[in-house]
């Protein structure tokens, strides 16, 4: 009898008579293990960097099955006391997957391993890594120092100081936020600004100035840059701005004691920039005008004076300086003029000798004729007092 060949499923047989067909066992299926990427060997890594991602590249097969992974951290080299497992992980898109753990404890060594999983078997493992976790930091928060709370302070331009966080861990730079808010809920900031530690207390001074006769609130949190870390903010304080200028306990070299004069004006807005002082304020060209009687032609009219104020050696001294002509709210101003040429004679000092640096706090008034008090007077009014910083 000839020899019949049969195809069963591909399978060929040859039959000589009457002869079973036997099927061959399948092929087998290749799996190989992922390879880790990060963490790399011995890689450090900091407790603020927490969670750690584990990141493999993908393994190949020779099956069709979708393949996904378990990823493995354990304490020990051997996997005897595991810490996270998780199983299932579907593949990522591109030719690597990840796998974001959960928070180890800090200060420990860890090591991480990986395989891969068709449905009906498990790949081989990785060879294991190592990594560690460093040690926690903890930043605590600032306590205020000063201003107290509920002071008030006499400048527009406060020093706000606080007793440095104290920290566990490695920490690195510290740099400390200050806020200010007219609102205790810090809705809408009036100044921010940071400063670096300083030894023991850190202050900070705000670089414009605040409204006087308004209460601020105001708190600090420390943030560790090198980190990324944070502390807590602070309680928060509050203090008022005053004038800082008690008028009845100003030694006053020139012109008449001012603090029993009415205050009939406001300033709006005044200003020094080095070259002029300005003092505007709402009676600026309507207190009436008189004849400047140091002009021997009679055609000199005056509204009033200038006044500054500066403190010197943790007195407050004041004096009328600069006339100025009806609606005239600018006079040129320098530092050397303010006090040697509006004081100019040895019994007005020490405004003669008074040359204000740069950022130095001072105040400043508007009031009717007073310089040459009582010959030249009209109306005996002034304004408020503003402390503003000289440029």
């Amino acid at each position: 009898m000839k020899n019949t060949v049969f195809r069963f499923s591909g399978v060929l047989c040859l039959l000589a008579g009457v002869a079973a067909c036997a099927s061959p066992s399948k092929p087998s299926v290749t799996l190989t293990s992922p390879r880790l990427v990060t963490p790399a060997m011995g890689a450090q890594i900091a407790n603020a960097a927490q969670p750690v991602t584990l990141t493999i590249q993908n393994a190949t097969t020779t099956g069709t099955a979708p393949l996904t992974y378990t990823f493995e951290v354990a304490t020990d080299d051997q996997f005897t006391n595991v810490v996270y497992t998780k199983s299932g992980v579907a593949p990522g898109s591109d030719g690597t997957t990840s796998v974001q753990i959960d928070t180890l404890p800090a200060g420990k060594g860890y090591y991480w391993r990986a395989h891969a999983d068709n449905g009906t078997s498990a790949g081989p493992a990785t060879s294991a890594l190592n990594f560690a976790i460093g040690p926690a930091i903890t930043i605590a928060a600032p306590a205020l120092a000063s201003p107290g709370v509920g002071a008030t302070v006499s400048t527009v331009r406060p020093t706000l100081t606080v007793t440095d966080s104290t920290t566990t861990g490695p920490v690195g730079a510290l740099v400390y936020k200050f806020e200010i808010s007219t609102s205790s809920t810090f809705d809408t900031l009036v100044v921010s600004g940071t400063a670096a530690q300083q030894s023991g207390q850190t202050s900070y001074t705000p670089t414009q100035d605040l409204q006087t006769d308004v209460t601020y609130y105001w708190r600090v949190v420390t943030t560790d840059t090198t980190n990324s870390i944070s502390s807590s903010y602070s309680s928060t304080g509050n203090f008022k701005t005053s004038l800082g200028i008690d008028l009845s306990q100003v030694v006053y070299v020139l012109g008449p004691n001012i603090s029993k004069w009415p205050q009939t004006s406001t300033i709006t807005n005044a200003y020094a920039d080095g070259s002029n002082l300005c003092i505007y304020h709402t009676k600026l060209g309507i207190w009436p005008a008189t004849t400047y009687t140091y002009d021997p032609s009679g055609n000199t009219t005056v509204e009033g004076n200038q006044w500054v104020f500066a403190k010197i050696n943790g007195t407050w001294y004041g004096g009328a300086a600069d006339w100025y002509r009806p609606g005239q709210a600018c006079k040129g101003v320098t530092a050397q003029s303010i006090g040697g040429d509006a004081f100019y004679q040895p019994q007005w000092e020490p405004l003669r000798s008074w040359v204000p640096h740069s950022g130095e706090v001072f105040g400043v008034a508007s009031t009717t004729p007073a310089r040459a008090w009582p010959s030249m007077s009209t109306l005996d009014e002034r304004t408020d007092v503003k402390l503003i910083v000289w440029p």
